[in-house]
């Protein structure tokens, strides 16, 4: 089973969406779209 990969992609995923969603705000000056 891959729960330890499939784990470590989710946060990976998650952490990037999140840098990407920083750095998109901060640059685009437009407010986060949080869900």
């Amino acid at each position: 089973v891959n729960v330890d990969y499939n784990g470590a992609l989710d946060l990976l995923e998650g952490a990037d969406g999140f840098v990407r969603r920083a750095i998109e705000d901060k640059t685009k000056e437009k407010p986060l779209d949080r869900k």
